[in-house]
């Protein structure tokens, strides 16, 4: 019978295959914190009254993009 063409990737390792999905992954992930940080900052600078919570909710989205960009480099 007719076999089905192979495709090019087959013959690279699984980690290699899947290198460009995951430095997407990981520059959306960075983005997403990235834009948390610019909008508590903006709320915490705009809010008079609710200025305490966004200092928290700042104080905890640099925390984890700090972490974020620490864990990358590691790898």
């Amino acid at each position: 019978m007719d076999e089905l063409p192979k495709e090019n990737n087959q013959s690279l390792p699984p980690q290699e295959a899947l290198k460009p999905l995951i430095d997407a992954f990981v520059e959306s992930a960075r983005r997403s914190l990235e834009y948390d940080v610019t909008k508590y900052s903006l709320k915490r600078y705009e809010s008079f009254i609710c200025k305490g919570y966004y200092k928290k909710k700042l104080y905890k989205a640099i925390l984890a993009l700090r972490e974020f960009n620490k864990e990358v480099a590691e790898k």
